[in-house]
């Protein structure tokens, strides 16, 4: 004869294996999943570098100026810092960015070999460079130091249709301002590419 205690303690047994199974599955899918976030984009890296004050003659000061960076390919994730002591890195002339981590980093992660794109901003000042990135740790980007774009020979952060500019270069060609190589073709030419938009 059967035993009914015996049936009841076999199929809540049985129960108990196929729900401890599935507790298992869950908890395994969580910590694979939880895992791969993890190597994709939560291991931090740094990058830091060094904006140096304009040489023009105005040491222009590069403290406080705004770094943006993105991946080459994804120009519309970025990550930005500041300059200086007021930015993440604490000190004078540098800036430090942490690209990768579960926060504060890219929203999709970044991969070796691909180039990072360091662009750097203050007024009329600018700087950028990239960095191929690799799996170290962290990593020292290129220096980089303010300037003006050399489009802009008034220094007004115009850099495309400015009359100024082309006024100023005209003057100087003509002789009528003291500048820097009188009657160079080289430079009313290049100074024409710019007023059209037709420069780099």
């Amino acid at each position: 004869m059967d035993n009914p205690s015996f049936k009841i303690k076999q199929k809540k047994f049985k129960m108990s294996i196929k729900t401890n199974y599935y507790r298992i599955i869950y908890v395994l899918t969580f910590l694979l999943l939880f895992t791969a976030s993890v190597e994709a984009g939560g291991v931090d890296h740094y990058i830091v570098g060094y904006v140096w004050n304009a040489t023009d003659g105005t040491n222009w000061p590069a403290d406080g100026a705004l770094v943006t960076m993105y991946i080459q390919t994804r120009s519309n994730e970025k990550l930005t810092d500041i300059v200086g002591p007021t930015g993440n890195s604490g000190n004078p002339n540098m800036y430090q960015i942490n690209i990768g981590g579960l926060i504060g980093g890219f929203p999709i992660p970044w991969g070796i070999g691909e180039t990072l794109i360091i662009e750097v901003e203050k007024g009329v000042y600018t700087a950028n460079t990239s960095l191929v990135l690799t799996g170290a740790g962290a990593e020292v980007a290129p220096n980089m130091t303010l300037a003006v774009h050399p489009c802009d020979l008034n220094h007004d952060g115009i850099i495309f249709h400015d009359y100024n500019d082309l006024r100023i270069a005209y003057k100087c060609f003509l002789g009528f301002r003291n500048c820097n190589n009188p009657q160079n073709w080289t430079n009313i030419i290049s100074e024409y590419n710019c007023f059209v938009g037709n420069y780099s």
